[in-house]
C-alpha cells in the first residue's frame, strides 16, 4: 500500500509524461519552459493512448491504486531512494516533489547530531550554534514550557531567532543530502503541488525561496527513534550532547518538518 505523498509523487511524474508528448509549456521559476524531457535514470516511457489519469487518481484516491502503480511501472517509473533529493529530471534538472495533500512532508528525518555535524562539517558551519538551541529546548521541553513538538515562531520556541543559522542546514536537506551523505541525485529546487495533475496548482521554488516561504510552518521535534540502541552505539561521543533521558527513553534526534 503506498501513501499519498506517493500516490502524488506518481500522479505528478504521469502528467509530466503527458506534457511532454504535448512539447507543452509551463511555468518554472519564472521562465515559460517546453517540456522536452522527463524521468530520472532513464527517460520515462510514453503513456497508453487514451489512458485517462483523472480517473486514475479518483482510484488511487480511494484506496485503488493498482491502476496507478501499474500505469507507472509500465512508463518506468519508480521511486526515489530515501537518500536521492531529486524525485525526478524535467529537462534534465532534477526536482523534489512535495505534496500537501497527504501528512506533513518532512525535512530532516530524524537525524543525529552526527548527522548535523556531518553536515556542518561539509559545508564549513558551527555546530555549536544548534547545540546551544537544542540545550534550550530541553530546558524549556523538561521544565513544561514546551512540549515535544514547537514551531519555528513560537514565542517559546528555541528555534525562533534561528533562521540564518538553520538555512544552510534546511537546504542542505532538502537538495544536497542527508545526515548519512552526499545525494547522488541533488535537487535544483522544489515541485511543490496541491493537485498533481493540476498545473496551474504546481509552483516550482529555488533553495532560498522555497525556505522563506516554508519557515513559519516548519515544527521542529527531539525525539527517540533513530537512536533506539542508545547508549550503545556507534559514534557515541558525537551524538551524546543532544540527548536526553526524558518520559522512559532516551531521546536525542531532531525531526524537522513543514506544518501543513
Amino acid at each position: 500500500m503506498i501513501n499519498q505523498g506517493e500516490i502524488d509523487e506518481a500522479l505528478v511524474k504521469l502528467k509530466l509524461i503527458d506534457l511532454r508528448s504535448n512539447l507543452a509549456c509551463i511555468n518554472i521559476c519564472g521562465v515559460n519552459s517546453v517540456i522536452r524531457s522527463v524521468g530520472f535514470d532513464e527517460e520515462y516511457g510514453s503513456l497508453p493512448h487514451s489512458v485517462d489519469l483523472l480517473k486514475i487518481e479518483k482510484q488511487a484516491n480511494a484506496g485503488n491504486t493498482s491502476a496507478l502503480t501499474s500505469l507507472a511501472s509500465c512508463c518506468g517509473i519508480t521511486k526515489a531512494k530515501s537518500t536521492d533529493k531529486a524525485d525526478v529530471y524535467i529537462n534534465n534538472e532534477g526536482w523534489s516533489i512535495k505534496s500537501f495533500q497527504g501528512s506533513s512532508p518532512a525535512i530532516a528525518n530524524h537525524t543525529s547530531r552526527f548527522g548535523w555535524e556531518r553536515i556542518a562539517k561539509e559545508k564549513g558551519l558551527n555546530i555549536v550554534n544548534l547545540d546551544k538551541i537544542i540545550s534550550d529546548y530541553w530546558e524549556k521541553r523538561t521544565n513544561g514550557i514546551i512540549g515535544e513538538d514547537i514551531s519555528s515562531i513560537d514565542p517559546e520556541s528555541p528555534f525562533k531567532d534561528a533562521k540564518e543559522t538553520l538555512r544552510p542546514f534546511i537546504n542542505y536537506f532538502l537538495y544536497e543530502g542527508t545526515g548519512h551523505a552526499r545525494s547522488e541525485h541533488p535537487a535544483a529546487g522544489v515541485l511543490s503541488c496541491k493537485v498533481p495533475l493540476n498545473v496551474n496548482t504546481w509552483q516550482f521554488h529555488r533553495p532560498d525561496e522555497y525556505f522563506d516561504e516554508i519557515w513559519n510552518n516548519l515544527i521542529f521535534s527531539v525525539r527517540h527513534k533513530g537512536i533506539e540502541n542508545y547508549p550503545e552505539c556507534k559514534n557515541y561521543l558525537e551524538i551524546e550532547p543532544w540527548v536526553r533521558y526524558f518520559q522512559g527513553s532516551y531521546k536525542g534526534t531532531l525531526h524537522v518538518r513543514v506544518k501543513k
